[in-house]
């Protein structure tokens, strides 16, 4: 590509809140309860691109709720390819299991990030708690490497007790055709349906990080990249490059609220790293990635036991690099 994904100025919008799965983490389940009710209309969504587009926007991500779900969907990709932006949809698959459908949408998407939370069907049917949404996500697989010609094709994959235990046998299934460009592995993050579930639903980062050689090896074999969100940079030892964090690119957030006269309304938020429900505490203290790293979730730590955080100078990650550079 023509532009790195960090030089682009990037745009989140959800467009919808309503979605066919009930994942027992979704960070956006409050909001579709409250806005679920209140679609937007195609001319106010459309005037929104182009009005960021004329601000210098070239990087837009349809997301929702479920953003597939909005009718005639492939049109406002369409639009927003046809003005110049690089067009990103975070979706769950269902729609694109139907070929017909499919065929409508993927030429106009250029990076697409589907959800999956299992090997196989029994977890992932598990975590989205709907019948038969695991064997959609693979025949959406399918379609995508019959019909789309997408520059990159990311998995994401929230960790809960549910599937800690087969994060890579995932990576494993997921990365067999060789069309997988990134594997997120993404801590469940304690807003919405996760923040309410967070108890029950929880690990140690320790559960998660003890994969970390085993994840590493597939991804070097299948060529993938792997990434980490929600969990401190430290806590991933030798294996830090693989934060998230790292990559995090500043956004503006677009998406639907409460207004202070009462009135349903749009909401903008700048975000310039990853620091949602964060924060630093004193072991933090003068890290050199401060302000790169994200920090820990605040609910994490009145959860389980302190962590055993480990603040990195410039030294000490360079000790682990055999380039000697930072990321």
């Amino acid at each position: 590509m023509s532009l790195s994904v960090n030089s682009m100025k990037r745009l989140e919008f959800h467009i919808i809140y309503r979605c066919v799965d009930r994942c027992v983490f979704c960070s956006e389940e409050f909001h579709m309860r409250e806005f679920g009710g209140f679609p937007v209309s195609r001319e106010e969504i459309l005037g929104m691109l182009e009005a960021k587009r004329e601000e210098g926007f070239d990087h837009v991500t349809l997301t929702g709720g479920e953003p597939t779900l909005y009718p005639k969907f492939w049109e406002i990709a369409a639009f927003a390819k046809r003005i110049g932006y690089r067009v990103f949809v975070i979706s769950n698959g269902s729609a694109l299991a139907n070929q017909g459908y499919a065929e409508k949408l993927l030429p106009y998407v250029d990076e697409l990030c589907l959800s999956v939370h299992g090997p196989n069907k029994k977890i992932h049917d598990q975590a989205t708690r709907v019948s038969g949404s695991f064997d959609k996500l693979m025949l959406a697989m399918r379609h995508i490497s019959h019909f789309g010609n997408l520059n990159f094709l990311m998995i994401n994959h929230v960790v809960t007790r549910l599937n800690v235990s087969v994060i890579p046998e995932t990576l494993d299934v997921l990365s067999r055709n060789g069309k997988l460009d990134q594997f997120l592995v993404s801590n469940i993050t304690p807003h919405g349906g996760g923040g309410a579930h967070y108890k029950d639903l929880a690990v140690r980062h320790q559960e998660i990080t003890r994969h970390l050689p085993k994840l590493h090896e597939l991804a070097q074999e299948r060529r993938v990249a792997l990434r980490f969100y929600g969990i401190p940079v430290c806590l991933l030892g030798p294996y830090w490059r693989y934060s998230n964090d790292l990559f995090y690119s500043p956004r503006t957030t677009i998406a639907r609220a409460r207004l202070e006269n009462g009135k349903i309304g749009w909401h903008f938020e700048n975000t310039e790293f990853s620091s949602r429900e964060k924060f630093y505490p004193e072991d933090c203290g003068h890290c050199a990635l401060k302000g790169r790293c994200g920090g820990i979730y605040w609910d994490y730590t009145q959860l389980f036991e302190s962590e055993a955080l480990k603040p990195w100078t410039v030294q000490s990650l360079r000790a682990l690099s055999p380039t000697g550079v930072l990321a």
